[in-house]
């Protein structure tokens, strides 16, 4: 059950890691009520889910002994 839910988050820090940079690619705006909210952010955000999704995946392969 443990095995299922790493590789179920880890695929999910995927998702969120792409639609990061994918925004960062192309430049999408943010805007939150007048405020736009700068690349760097979203930048900082596909750095730490994807370095979640590599551990979540990297963990999911491991047997318990």
């Amino acid at each position: 059950m443990r095995r299922r839910y790493v590789l179920v988050s880890g695929f999910t820090f995927g998702a969120v890691a792409t639609l990061h940079a994918l925004r960062l690619i192309y430049d999408l705006p943010v805007t939150i009520g007048d405020w736009a909210l700068p690349g760097w952010p979203s930048g900082v955000a596909a750095l730490v889910a994807a370095v979640l999704c590599i551990w979540g995946l990297s963990l999911s392969g491991k047997r318990k002994r």
